[in-house]
């Protein structure tokens, strides 16, 4: 009788940052993480893009500082609640179909936000203002689809770059909501271009965005996390994955007799 064993040899190698980097390049090339980056900034862009410009707005026509503040007080279990509440839906299988319906809810926030400059710039009713505002601002909390989002990433996580994938999709998530926001703050200083106009388009470009991503948060979903695996070579013609040694620090798997 012949008896096969399989060893596999792990030669332990020194962390470094060259390392570190080297793996972004390699993360770039997987189809999953570049649809999955994709995702994100299409259905953030255009949600941040006029989001601190809003704020800028209703503060120059007249609203106080500490009405601002006084919500974000007020609203605070708001927040730690919606938190708790968030923590029983990330759970794999649904986070990323939850993800799509916030990012439509996100639409709803935007028009409510809008409404309620466009109310204070018209009628500078100061009490319902800040009935609006605080309105809006319990809306805006309860939008958690970055939740969903990074619970996303945390389970599809390969573990031998957990730490050096996890930073780089925070990075980029965090990218994709400071960018927009910092054009934004620019356009909206060009006094030939109409505020409002300008929020309606995002406001509706977003929506669109969303609509038009539906299929990749589907596609997420039902992705495996080897997919997102830089180590995982093609499938080879068993059916196996050939694992690779750039990351992993693993040598090829070796028969013996």
């Amino acid at each position: 009788y012949f008896i096969f064993t399989e060893r596999q040899e792990r030669r332990v190698v020194k962390p470094s940052i060259i390392r570190t980097f080297g793996a972004i390049p390699k993360l770039l090339m997987l189809k999953s993480v570049r649809r999955l980056m994709l995702l994100i900034l299409a259905t953030t862009f255009f949600k941040w893009m006029f989001a601190d410009a809003l704020i800028l707005r209703l503060l120059g026509a007249g609203l106080h500082r500490t009405t601002l503040v006084n919500v974000e007080t007020l609203t605070a279990p708001v927040y730690l609640t919606v938190c708790l509440f968030s923590m029983r839906w990330i759970v794999p299988g649904q986070m990323m179909k939850l993800y799509f319906w916030f990012s439509l809810f996100a639409g709803l926030v935007m028009t409510a936000g809008f409404c309620t400059y466009v109310d204070f710039e018209k009628h500078h009713n100061m009490t319902r203002t800040r009935i609006f505002y605080f309105g809006f601002f319990v809306l805006r909390l309860m939008e958690i689809s970055g939740s969903f989002s990074y619970g996303y990433v945390n389970s599809v996580t390969p573990e031998s770059i957990g730490s050096t994938f996890i930073t780089f999709m925070m990075s980029w998530c965090n990218a994709c909501s400071s960018i927009p926001s910092t054009i934004g703050l620019s356009i909206t200083q060009n006094p030939y271009l109409d505020f409002h106009t300008l929020f309606i388009m995002a406001i509706s470009l977003h929506v669109v965005m969303t609509l038009f991503f539906k299929g990749e948060c589907h596609y997420l979903e039902t992705a495996s996390k080897r997919e997102f695996n830089p180590d995982y070579s093609d499938i080879d013609k068993d059916g196996e994955p050939e694992i690779g040694m750039v990351l992993s620090g693993l040598s090829s798997p070796q028969r013996h007799l």
